[in-house]
């Protein structure tokens, strides 16, 4: 039995993790490699598995000024994991 749960995160959850507004998605997944978001019924969610791992080839590749904001949110999110 496969009792794996699938993580979704909404719009607002992203703005919140990459200080920025929701009109940037839609650039990043564009420009960035971003992954698509899926719909439930009427809300626009991701993966959070796949945004993970978006973050993870992004943080691996040459910065750019757009990654410094994601360093320093994985950064902080370290630290509090480590404090926690």
């Amino acid at each position: 039995m496969d009792t794996t749960q699938t993580t979704f995160v909404d719009a607002a959850r992203l703005e919140e993790r990459y200080g920025c507004d929701r009109s940037a998605f839609p650039r990043w997944i564009a420009k960035r490699g971003f992954p698509a978001p899926r719909y439930l019924g009427h809300r626009r969610v991701w993966l959070l598995s796949e945004i993970e791992a978006w973050e993870a080839s992004t943080l691996t590749s040459t910065p750019s000024p757009s990654t410094k904001n994601l360093r320093a949110f994985k950064r902080a999110a370290e630290t509090a994991d480590a404090t926690a």
